[in-house]
């Protein structure tokens, strides 16, 4: 899914870094216009590395005086049932947009049989969408 978001986005001109989030560090943060973070739905929530992403890096982050506030933010999913991954993209974009003030861009949910299945457009259709945002 985020390789399908990358093209999008890059298919707009834009230059893309693509990392987890444990190779993610201040300076990516600080450099980017934009982030596009995804997790897996577990349970109604993201996987525990996004969790640990906004506990740990981000409140170290902002510690040392750094903000993504105003900055773009996509949240994308994919879950086995719909539902729970609306549950889980809700969380992430309240973790985002809301306690981070982060700009955010509706985010996208894929069912787990859709990706295998290699249907990626609407990934593709949502890099693109991001960069619109950038603009």
């Amino acid at each position: 899914m985020a390789s399908s978001i990358a093209r999008g986005a890059e298919k707009e001109g834009v230059n893309v870094v693509l990392k987890s989030v444990a190779d993610c560090t201040f300076n990516d943060l600080d450099l980017a216009d934009g982030v596009v973070v995804g997790s897996p739905t577990y349970y109604c929530n993201m996987a525990w590395p996004i969790k640990r992403f906004l506990d740990e890096t981000i409140l170290a982050f902002y510690g040392e005086g750094h903000s993504l506030r105003g900055k773009v933010c996509g949240c994308f999913t994919s879950v086995g049932g719909y539902d729970d991954g609306k549950e889980c993209l809700r969380m992430m974009e309240l973790a985002f947009g809301f306690a981070l003030k982060m700009k955010m861009v509706p985010g996208i949910v894929l069912e787990t049989k859709d990706v295998a299945g290699g249907d990626l457009s609407l990934c593709f259709e949502y890099g693109r969408k991001i960069v619109q945002e950038l603009n």
